[in-house]
């Protein structure tokens, strides 16, 4: 129900009808899928396990169907300004760190944390969207840490396509110093 309301507010619709004829007026939107037969399939699903694969399935296309599409801005120095390096300073050492101590816990967050950020920064810059989660390798932690490694790279590279180098800081005082004043400028 919830999924047909937000499908009809989407369309800046609603219902009028009433529950029996409900289908009739979604298919007045002209959805890029079929909408009822999706939602029949869940209501006869015998199993537990049909439920979910299939209410997943609908929550997949109905996601994909209600995103905003945005104009994605070009990368620039200004809004790539300081990714890499929160990147590199948030989980670099802590990939070695955690391979090093056999954390897989850790060794997956961290890969999980750069892939977050990397769709974050993909859904609004135009630049590659890193897919890195399925290279992970529970049984290989120093396998993650050069994945992480190449995705860092790989993302450097688009860095240095707008001509931007990476900050780097001999100690955290010169760090917080000029964090603060580039704060200032922003």
């Amino acid at each position: 129900m919830f999924i047909e309301d937000a499908v009809m507010l989407y369309n800046g619709q609603y219902f009028r009808k009433g529950t029996k004829r409900t289908f009739d007026e979604l298919k007045q939107l002209h959805l890029p899928f079929d909408l009822e037969t999706k939602i029949i399939d869940i209501i006869r699903a015998e199993t537990v396990e049909k439920i979910r694969s299939r209410l997943t399935e609908l929550l997949v296309l109905v996601n994909e169907y209600l995103k905003v599409p945005t104009k994605k801005e070009l990368p620039s120095a200004t809004n790539l300004w300081g990714t890499y390096e929160e990147m590199y300073s948030n989980w670099k050492n802590k990939m070695a760190e955690a391979a090093g101590r056999n954390d897989i816990y850790s060794s997956f967050m961290n890969l999980l944390s750069l892939q977050y950020m990397f769709h974050e920064i993909a859904e609004s810059i135009a630049v590659d969207d890193f897919e890195i989660m399925d290279k992970f390798n529970p049984q290989n932690l120093e396998e993650n840490v050069c994945v992480f490694d190449k995705a860092l790279s790989g993302y450097l590279a688009e860095y240095e396509k707008v001509g931007m180098c990476p900050k780097r800081y001999g100690s955290v005082e010169e760090f917080a110093k000029n964090y603060c004043k580039a704060i200032q400028n922003h």
